[in-house]
C-alpha cells in the first residue's frame, strides 16, 4: 500500500497476486474499518480508490520492523 497515488482494488489485488481476492477484500475492508486506510470515492469516471492513513503507515512500519531480519517459513 506504500503507492504515491491511491489504488484502485484491481491494482491492489494485483500487487498482493499471492492472495486470493477475497483476502484481500477481507484485509481492506478490516483495514478501512480500523481506519489505518482511506476510502476515497468513485464517480462516473473511474472506481473507488484506497490510500494508506497517517495511522496505517505508522502499523505497518512497526510490523515491519519487528519482522525484519527473520527467515520466512
Amino acid at each position: 500500500m506504500h503507492a504515491r497515488q491511491p489504488l484502485s482494488f484491481d491494482e491492489l489485488a494485483a500487487r498482493c497476486e499471492r492472495a486470493p481476492v477475497r483476502d484481500v477484500a477481507a484485509w481492506l475492508g478490516h483495514a478501512v474499518e480500523e481506519g489505518l486506510i482511506e476510502e476515497l470515492g468513485g464517480d462516473a469516471l473511474g472506481p473507488r480508490r484506497f490510500r494508506l492513513r497517517p495511522r496505517g503507515i505508522d502499523v505497518l512500519t512497526s510490523a515491519r520492523r519487528r519482522h525484519e531480519g527473520q527467515i520466512a517459513a
